[in-house]
């Protein structure tokens, strides 16, 4: 027992495990330095503003709905922004896209960052139920 004890005393001693040591050390920096800026990237992306917009189905024009911060954005919350758009003394909407798959998979690109705005396709009756709002110049 006492010459395993010496050996791994001279081990530790040794230029070879100043070496190995140093070497741990630097690929241990290396691996928290990525982490950190890994994880940086993914805060930043987490607060992007992801634009809501309607797009009109027949004419193309585009309309400014509104802002939500990525890490806030569920189907729920975009429910919600387009309720309080609605004109005065309209209750409810019925937007068939938002009844599509397309939306869902739309709304899960904008959550895993693939996607940096939503487009909701909106046809004439259905955007006189809101209120005025700005159009966008592609």
């Amino acid at each position: 027992m006492d010459s395993l004890i010496d050996s791994l005393i001279t081990f530790f001693n040794s230029d070879a495990w100043m070496g190995a040591d140093g070497v741990i050390t630097l690929l241990t920096l290396i691996a928290a330095g990525g982490n950190l800026f890994y994880s940086m990237r993914q805060n930043s992306k987490k607060k992007k503003l992801i634009r809501i917009r309607f797009q009109h189905s027949e004419t193309g024009e585009r309309f400014d709905v509104e802002e939500l911060i990525r890490e806030h954005f569920r189907r729920s919350e975009v429910q919600g922004i387009l309720r309080n758009k609605l004109k005065e003394g309209i209750a409810q909407f019925d937007i068939a896209y938002l009844s599509d798959k397309k939306y869902l998979r739309d709304v899960f690109a904008v959550q895993q960052g693939k996607k940096d705005e939503l487009v909701i396709r909106i046809g004439s009756d259905e955007l006189k139920l809101f209120k005025e709002l700005p159009k966008v110049d592609l």
